[in-house]
């Protein structure tokens, strides 16, 4: 994990393997030039799976949740 704290905000940047995971406020398209920039890559979009986690943004209501039910599934 990596933290950038700038002026009212905070930007983190999780790593896993080749995998990064991206969470700012108001700055990520910044970000993911400044490091498509630097490395080569492609931006897959949100995240909906990191590390067997399901990742669920509600919009709407601004939330986010988090679940290991497929992983609880397999191992059942």
């Amino acid at each position: 994990m990596y933290f950038c704290w700038l002026t009212n905000s905070i930007n983190i940047v999780a790593v896993w393997v080749d995998d990064l995971l991206l969470a700012t406020k108001g700055r990520l398209l910044l970000m993911k030039q400044e490091i498509l920039a630097e490395f080569e890559g492609t931006d897959q979009g949100e995240p909906r799976l990191l590390l067997r986690i399901e990742i669920c943004w509600d919009r709407s209501v601004q939330t986010i949740s988090i679940a290991q039910g497929q992983y609880n599934r397999k191992v059942l």
